[in-house]
């Protein structure tokens, strides 16, 4: 994760907090100090269904 301020892409995780459907971290430059926030989201996808599959389009089809 490139820093915003330096551009450096060195950088360290002081902090995360844990949520249901999400991650926050607290970062921080190792070369100038500056400190900012990332939220990642958790996706969570199901898994396709018996007698289906995907066609060239990505629509589901049955077989």
């Amino acid at each position: 994760m490139d820093c915003q301020k330096c551009k450096s892409n060195q950088d360290r995780v002081v902090a995360t907090e844990g949520y249901s459907d999400r991650v926050r971290r607290r970062r921080e430059c190792i070369t100038c100090g500056h400190r900012w926030t990332t939220e990642e989201r958790i996706i969570e996808e199901e898994p396709p269904r018996e007698g289906t599959s995907f066609d060239c389009a990505g629509r589901l089809c049955r077989l």
